[in-house]
């Protein structure tokens, strides 16, 4: 249960390991479809079922009774105290895992024998990333979510708790103490425990609800999605129906159920290009004053808040969960206050526009970290599965972050187009003083951002509106009045920002007024002025890629509806 399907029959044979195992399960009430065989392929050793002849739609192909399965209530009565679900800390998988140890240690001895000895050795068990070395793994996976660091945390945690397994069971028969860690490491294998328990094989009903559980047989059964098959659960069986022709000489197939790659990868050692279910995962969890938080526990309860998000191949866009949760982070003092009221709602363009610009520019940076470190045929060669598993697993990550970042792309544009959003030298051009001016304190827009000084040239343009109210030619009159509605000049009292404001207004007055006084020396440009400014630029203006990367004034908001 670690690969991809293949359909080439002629790179099989049967083995006697193989026959034993179908003979001891139809011995205890298994039933295995006459068109069926159990093979293993000549190169690998890894093992699946292909027909010998086809089979029509809606047979049922294979039924195991429960008692030939190795449930997670079987190994939790037969372990020691330690093990148990409510005292546990090592998790279902770990026990199973455990159990699945202690019954390889006991040889022909064991019931399980048949089916254990079927079983791939730790070097075939799984190609992921788990079983190769700190600097192939660096190659090839990163910039990925499954990094090499990322790989080692996953296998410190799941160290940990084979220690405990380890520990729990120093009275139990090993025959031979070297072996004990290689036999729970291939139970975790088996069980695809790397993946932190999150990994589901077939699902075994018990007192405490849905546990895993190994089927001898169906689990030599490889992954394709969306193949067609049923599962009839029963109380004493579990049945596997096929819903379509089954051509002979073909591998009979399972659906492991919407798994992404990384899921694959990880704990299977496999990815499939192009598969359908993959997914990119996002990991954001910012810490949050208690206004903030208090509008995030509104949005989604904390036990769903765990700041992991996915993007999916089928819906590549940024899930609510998360668009809501940028809202927040780029709320304005306004923003904020209507995010309280209505926590799940789009409450203004700017907000809006800001929110789907920062998710823009993070996935950028994650895109930039994908492709940075891709390999080329040029760079590297393929020399493995996991090489070429690895490669898939980078190119599906990359093209489903291009059509997210291509369809935010579209619909900021859209935004912008719909409402007033105005650059720095779109406002200025309509000022040629005032634009002359900056010009002659400040420089050019190249000298301005050499200089680090484009906040302050906007938040004199800003001033400059206010102090263009009185023009009847003043192409912003209508923008200036909502800018004047939500942020009058007659602000209340903030010592913090009264004292930024006169600081500024130090370090530009009168130098300013000398190198411009046509524009600047003027008893309108006050600290309070500068003030007011300020706080528009702060509350207002965002950054946006469609407008060469620059900062916008955003003067239509729904809030204005």
């Amino acid at each position: 249960m670690n690969r991809q399907g293949h359909t080439m029959i002629e790179n099989y044979h049967q083995t006697p390991s193989l026959k034993a195992l179908a003979a001891w399960a139809k011995l205890h009430g298994a039933f295995i479809h006459e068109s069926l065989i159990l093979v293993s392929e000549r190169s690998s050793g890894a093992s699946t079922i292909f027909t010998t002849k086809a089979i029509a739609p809606s047979s049922k192909i294979l039924s195991i009774p429960h008692a030939l399965a190795i449930t997670y209530s079987l190994a939790e009565s037969r372990l020691p105290p330690e093990f148990s679900y409510s005292n546990s800390t090592v998790g279902p998988y770990a026990t199973l895992s455990t159990f699945l140890a202690l019954e390889r240690a006991k040889g022909v001895e064991s019931f399980w024998h048949p089916y254990i000895a079927t079983l791939p050795p730790i070097k075939e068990g799984c190609g992921g990333p788990m079983f190769h070395n700190f600097e192939e793994v660096n190659t090839w996976l990163a910039g990925t979510n499954l990094s090499a660091v990322e790989v080692q945390n996953v296998m410190q945690d799941w160290k940990k708790r084979l220690d405990i397994c380890e520990t729990s069971t120093d009275g139990s028969d090993w025959m031979g103490g070297g072996r004990k860690r290689s036999y729970l490491i291939e139970g975790a294998i088996r069980l695809g425990c790397f993946n932190d328990g999150s990994i589901q094989l077939l699902q075994s009903p018990n007192k405490i609800g849905a546990m895993p559980a190994l089927f001898p047989i169906l689990d030599l059964l490889n992954h394709k999605p969306r193949i067609k098959i049923t599962w009839q659960p029963g109380d004493a069986h579990i049945a596997f129906l096929c819903e379509e022709t089954l051509d002979a000489g073909s591998e009979v197939l399972n659906n492991y159920g919407p798994k992404p790659n990384q899921q694959l990868l990880l704990s299977y050692g496999f990815a499939i290009e192009n598969n359908p279910d993959d997914t990119v995962m996002l990991k954001l969890k910012p810490p949050l004053d208690s206004t903030k938080q208090a509008i995030r526990d509104k949005q989604i309860s904390s036990s769903e808040d765990t700041g992991i998000y996915h993007i999916s191949m089928r819906e590549p866009y940024p899930p609510l969960e998360l668009v809501q949760l940028f809202r927040i982070l780029v709320a304005n003092e306004w923003e904020t206050i209507h995010l309280t009221s209505s926590p799940t709602d789009a409450i203004s363009a700017r907000n809006e526009i800001a929110t789907k610009a920062q998710i823009l520019k993070s996935l950028q940076q994650k895109l930039i970290g994908l492709t940075k470190f891709l390999p080329t045929s040029e760079s590297k060669a393929i020399e493995n599965n996991f090489e070429q598993y690895a490669l898939i697993f980078r190119k599906g990550q990359i093209k489903i972050i291009q059509a997210t970042i291509s369809r935010l792309k579209t619909e900021i544009e859209e935004l912008c187009t719909q409402n007033k959003i105005y650059s720095l030298s779109e406002l200025l051009k309509h000022y040629r003083t005032f634009h002359k001016a900056i010009e002659t304190c400040f420089g050019d827009s190249d000298t301005q951002a050499e200089t680090g000084t484009e906040d302050v040239v906007f938040i004199l343009t800003i001033c400059n509106l206010a102090l263009e109210a009185q023009n009847k030619k003043n192409p912003f009159s209508l923008q200036l009045e909502t800018l004047l509605r939500y942020y009058p000049m007659d602000m209340e009292d903030d010592e913090e920002e009264e004292v930024r404001a006169l600081e500024l207004y130090e370090d530009l007055f009168p130098s300013v007024a000398r190198a411009a006084p046509i524009v600047f020396d003027d008893s309108r440009w006050t600290p309070k002025l500068l003030r007011w400014g300020a706080k528009v630029y702060q509350e207002e203006v965002i950054r946006l890629v469609p407008f060469g990367d620059q900062e916008c004034l955003v003067c239509g908001n729904i809030r204005d509806s």
